[in-house]
C-alpha cells in the first residue's frame, strides 16, 4: 500500500464543489472515478479543502491510498488521461502512509477577481466578478490591512457554517489591481468610458477558513470600494460578532484557491 499525493488545477465552472456528492457532478466524484478507473479499484481521495460550487482551484492538494503498481510519480500522466479537460493534475509523488492533506496543509492563499468596467470581458466573465461602477481601491486597500491577524471571523461567516472554533489567523490580505489590457493594448481611448477598467485582485492568506469566510470578506470590501461601508468599521465588525453587519457574500466563479502550503517536516517525501 502507498500514499500518492497529487497537485491539481481545476476549473470549478461545471462542478458542485470539492467534495462528492451522490446528487452532483463534483470535483472529488470525478477524481476518484478517473483514479478507479485506471487502478481497478475504489479509492477515497482526500482533499486538502471544501471548496464551493463555482470555485477555482489554482493549485489544490489531495491524496489517496492504493496498492496498484503504477509508479507513483506517474499517475499524474496516467490521470490525465482519462481526467475530463477542465481538471489536470500537474504533479503526483508518494508521501508517507500517515500524510493527510486535509491536516497537513498549514495555510492557503485565496485570490478573487473583479472587473471593474462597464464593459463586458468575454475573456472574464466564468473567473471574475463584474462591476460596472467605478470603485474606491484606495479604500478598499486601507480596508483589507485590518484583517491581518487572529480574530473571532463569526461576523464573516455563513449561517451554515458548523465549525467548533471561529477564531482565525489571517498573515495576509490585500487589494492589487492594474489597468486593462484594453487601454494598455490601445483598443479604445479612457475617455470613451467613464472611468478607466481595471482588473483587481484581493488576496487572502490564513491558516484556515470559516465557511464562505473569504467571499463575505470580499463582499464587504466590495461594499468598501462602493463608498457603503467605511474602512475603519471593519475593525468593530469583526468585534461585534454580527454576520448582519458584514457585507454580502460574493458570487463564487471569481474565488480561486491560489496556493496550499503542506507540511512535509514530520514526513517523509520520496518525490521522483
Amino acid at each position: 500500500m502507498k500514499n500518492v499525493l497529487l497537485r491539481i488545477q481545476y476549473d470549478g465552472t461545471n462542478y458542485h464543489g470539492w467534495q462528492r456528492q451522490k446528487n452532483a457532478i463534483t470535483v472529488q466524484g470525478r477524481i476518484e472515478n478517473a483514479v478507479k478507473e485506471v487502478t481497478h479499484k475504489f479509492s477515497e481521495v482526500v482533499g486538502c479543502s471544501r471548496t464551493d460550487a463555482g470555485v477555482h482551484g489554482f493549485d489544490y492538494v489531495c491524496n489517496f491510498l492504493t496498492d496498484s503498481r503504477i509508479p507513483s510519480n506517474k499517475f499524474s500522466k496516467v490521470l490525465n488521461v482519462v481526467l475530463p479537460e477542465d481538471i489536470s493534475v500537474i504533479e503526483s509523488f508518494e508521501v508517507d502512509l500517515k500524510f493527510n492533506s486535509r491536516f497537513c496543509v498549514t495555510k492557503k492563499t485565496y485570490s478573487y477577481r473583479i472587473w471593474n468596467s462597464f464593459m463586458c470581458n468575454p475573456f472574464l466573465r466564468k473567473y471574475s466578478l463584474k462591476i460596472p461602477k467605478k470603485m474606491n481601491i484606495l479604500n478598499m486597500k486601507t480596508a483589507a490591512s485590518f484583517f491581518i491577524g487572529t480574530h473571532d471571523f463569526v461576523s464573516f461567516m455563513s449561517s451554515h457554517g458548523q465549525q467548533l472554533t471561529t477564531e482565525r489567523t489571517i498573515y495576509d490580505c490585500f487589494v492589487v489591481f492594474e489597468r486593462s489590457k484594453e487601454i494598455k493594448n490601445g483598443l479604445f481611448k479612457s475617455e470613451t468610458n467613464c472611468f478607466e477598467p481595471y482588473l483587481i485582485e484581493i488576496k487572502i492568506c490564513a491558516n484556515s477558513y470559516l465557511y464562505n469566510m473569504v467571499r463575505i470578506i470580499v463582499g464587504t470590501l466590495i461594499e468598501v470600494g462602493r463608498g457603503k461601508i467605511a474602512p475603519e468599521l471593519i475593525k468593530s465588525i469583526l468585534i461585534a460578532k454580527n454576520r448582519d453587519l458584514a457585507g454580502p457574500t460574493a458570487p463564487p466563479h471569481g474565488l480561486f484557491l491560489e496556493k496550499v502550503f503542506v507540511d512535509f517536516s514530520k514526513f517523509s517525501r520520496e518525490k521522483n
